[in-house]
């Protein structure tokens, strides 16, 4: 390693600490003598009247340590991070910390943040920074501002949401800074590592006082400035690398804010769209209104203390920028690596972190599925859908089967001429045999047998057309018609299992989303997993039952041992009466639904387990219930 890199490194690292470490005292003490402080309510999670205004010492201590490397040491022909570079962050970075200030000072409305966040990020690229090549395209000035623009504000509101809990912001900002300054010395930039390793010692020094138990916040001021250092060196430094390495490598680094605020847009959106009655805790103002269900607030709740969630959360952000320098050093492997990290990324988001946007997702989706729209998609989707496949179909039959050669001019002569009969004739079969008429979402075997026959008959008719009146059949022909069959049939029916598939895959989610009981209204076990277990389930899936949105099937128990394990219209047989117990000890329900016929040794076994157990039995059954007879007269 070089010794000037290594010394401006000491150095930069101990200019940026010192004054950092030095002010921040001092900050401490104007913030509460002008009122800035941090009051605990039902979303944060701290206890005691906390100061903020940090990010004002973070700031100072940064830009000293730049002004040493800029004004004094200087930097090597060929440097990304140049005096350049550091005279158009400074004006923009004092446009976002004044910002901050006034957000500490007096909550400002969102929309009034993220307008002047913009004008920062403008301000940062009328300097002359900005993504402007983008996989080696030139991009045309005004998108070249959007996107600079959108990349700065993701980062930065990245930053901004997750400062929650204390030294969570400022270590997360820690190990961005290790995480982007390890790629950029990998890549070969060493002299840009030094302005990262100068944040780093600001960030270290005030972590001294931001970890818990924190005597001062960073605030929106440091938060939202974080956040735009990174943001902005990435920018810098990213136009002249690979793209796994310019786009790949920051989104790692600075991914576990990145994740969480991808988690509060979803989840916030979602709630939006929700029926009134439906949000939680009546929540449903927008994006922009703030809620306790962040990465650190749903760690809590699950019991850890504040030094454990925050090294936590440290742990998994390391992780990935392990990750992703791995890939650095063993380009080979990076494929696999980003493969296997986003296979374990997806496994932790759906089974523990996913959860109630999972949750909110499938109410939404489910909420969205009545009567009126699947009528407006039989009348109106799915003919202009089959239109469209039996056309595509016949496109790509004519031109692969019938014209090989590729002319497309021949290609479109063929196609035009013989369209209209290829999917006038299909379709107007399956108008006759009433295809439309059918409620698909509860399609039954016979009906895909009716639509299978239908586009078949169609097919064969459109080919007997052809032959008696556009010319003869040949053993050619008949291949192209029945690979076209094949493949028109296979869509069509696809599409109609599709809006099955949609619900049926949201009702796992939305069990997977409160499989760990958190937030779950009503957990409910059934017994029975029999036919009328399954007419229940379906029915519960189709919307019929009112007042199932509130509940979670945690499972099914079941006398018959060859069911355990198996599934039930997407519901696990946990096991048997005798394992109610133990089971319940691990999924603590609120209910046991009865849908199987049960001995009075059984029932009674039950009764007695639920009573001891304060858990409700209840009992779902079929069958026809008269509610009104009146008596013929014998001489009628």
């Amino acid at each position: 390693m070089d010794k000037a890199f290594l010394f401006q490194g000491i150095a930069l690292f101990s200019v940026g600490f010192l004054v950092t470490y030095l002010l921040t005292p001092v900050v401490r003490v104007i913030t509460v003598r002008f009122g800035i402080v941090d009051a605990p309510d039902e979303r944060r999670v701290h206890r005691h009247a906390t100061p903020r205004g940090g990010g004002i010492a973070v700031f100072l201590g940064f830009h000293a340590a730049c002004a040493l490397l800029f004004l004094s040491f200087g930097t090597p022909n060929g440097a990304l991070l140049t005096s350049k570079w550091w005279f158009g962050f400074l004006p923009a970075s004092f446009v976002l910390l004044l910002l901050g200030l006034a957000d500490d000072c007096r909550s400002l409305p969102p929309w009034v943040k993220l307008g002047g966040q913009t004008v920062a990020a403008t301000l940062f690229w009328v300097s002359g920074h900005g993504i402007c090549q983008f996989l080696g395209w030139d991009l045309p000035a005004g998108v070249d501002l959007a996107i600079t623009v959108v990349w700065i504000l993701v980062i930065t509101n990245a930053f901004n949401l997750i400062d929650g809990m204390d030294g969570l912001a400022t270590g997360l900002g820690i190990i961005s800074a290790i995480g982007m300054g390890g790629a950029l010395l990998f890549r070969g930039y060493p002299s840009e590592v030094t302005v990262l390793i100068a944040l780093a010692g600001a960030c270290v020094a005030f972590l001294r006082f931001n970890f818990y138990p924190a005597s001062i916040f960073l605030g929106d001021s440091g938060s939202m400035f974080l956040g735009f250092v990174l943001a902005t060196i990435a920018l810098s430094t990213g136009s002249k690398g690979a793209a796994a390495a310019s786009i790949g490598i920051p989104l790692m680094a600075v991914g576990i804010p990145i994740f969480d605020v991808m988690l509060a847009v979803w989840r916030r959106s979602v709630r939006r769209l929700l029926p009134p009655h439906l949000r939680r805790n009546g929540n449903g103002g927008g994006i922009t209104e703030a809620d306790s269900e962040h990465l650190h607030h749903r760690l809590l709740r699950r019991g850890f203390s504040q030094k454990q969630a925050a090294s936590l959360l440290y742990g998994f952000s390391g992780l990935l920028v392990l990750v992703a320098l791995t890939s650095l050093v063993w380009r080979s492997l990076a494929v696999g690596l980003y493969v296997l990290s986003f296979a374990g990324c997806c496994y932790v988001v759906v089974k523990h972190l996913a959860t109630v946007e999972l949750w909110d997702t499938g109410i939404g989706i489910l909420s969205g599925l009545k009567r009126p729209s699947r009528k407006t998609i039989a009348v109106i989707v799915y003919p202009v859908i089959d239109v469209v496949i039996l056309a595509g179909a016949w496109a790509a039959v004519t031109g692969i089967i019938c014209h090989p050669s590729g002319s497309f001019h021949g290609w479109k002569q063929a196609y035009s001429s013989s369209v209209s009969l290829w999917v006038g004739v299909p379709f107007l079969f399956m108008v006759i045999g009433r295809v439309y008429r059918r409620v698909w979402s509860r399609a039954r075997t016979m009906d895909f047998v009716v639509l299978a026959w239908t586009l078949i008959s169609g097919t064969v008719a459109a080919l007997g057309v052809e032959a008696l009146f556009l010319g003869g059949c040949t053993l050619e022909r008949v291949e192209a018609v029945l690979i076209y069959a094949s493949f028109v049939l296979v869509v069509t029916i696809g599409v109609r299992g599709f809006f099955v598939s949609v619900r049926d895959a949201v009702v796992v989610m939305s069990q997977i989303g409160h499989s760990n009981g958190e937030g779950a209204p009503r957990r409910v076990v059934i017994y029975g997993g029999g036919q009328r277990c399954a007419y229940f389930l379906k029915s519960r899936q189709d919307g019929i039952l009112k007042g199932e949105h509130g509940t979670v099937i945690q499972g099914i128990i079941d006398d018959d041992p060859n069911l355990r394990g198996r599934f039930v219209c997407s519901c696990r047989v946990l096991g048997s009466l005798v394992d109610l117990p133990a089971l319940a000890e691990t999924n603590r329900p609120d209910e046991v639904l009865v849908t199987a016929d049960l001995s009075e040794e059984r029932r009674k076994k039950l009764m007695d387990w639920a009573k001891h157990e304060k858990v409700v039995v209840s009992e779902w059954t079929m069958g026809r219930t008269v509610v009104m007879d009146t008596p013929r007269d014998p001489a009628n």
